[in-house]
């Protein structure tokens, strides 16, 4: 999903990819690190899903998750895009005058990956 979204906003806007590599299929689409068997963006959380047990580890989860997540195959996907690096003066003016296209194309970009729109 990443990689598609990032693709997509590559082709359709000014944006550029940071060319960060890691374990990803494209540059500037990087992994989480791992830190004792979880991933390492803390503030991401899968919200349920048997995949990797979230919605099953405690009482409380089961709880919380029973209604919508609990015997899903699959959790949730997330992602955190950097749109640009503010000690880049070109990215920061770039950011001023287009971030509501970032924002639309954005939303494009799922909208298209998860076949809304083509």
């Amino acid at each position: 999903m990443a990689t598609a979204i990032l693709t997509y906003l590559l082709d359709n806007t000014d944006l550029i990819s940071t060319g960060n590599t890691g374990k990803g299929n494209i540059p500037g689409v990087l992994p989480s690190g791992v830190i004792d068997n979880y991933d390492g963006r803390m503030v991401i959380r899968e919200s349920g899903g048997r995949i990797l047990s979230a919605g099953t580890f405690s009482e409380k989860a089961i709880e919380e998750n029973a209604s919508f997540a609990l015997n899903q195959r699959d959790g949730l996907q997330t992602f955190t895009i950097n749109y640009i690096y503010m000690t880049n003066p070109e990215e920061a003016a770039l950011w001023v005058s287009n971030y509501e296209d970032y924002g639309i194309k954005t939303a494009e970009a799922i909208a298209s990956y998860l076949g809304v729109i083509e």
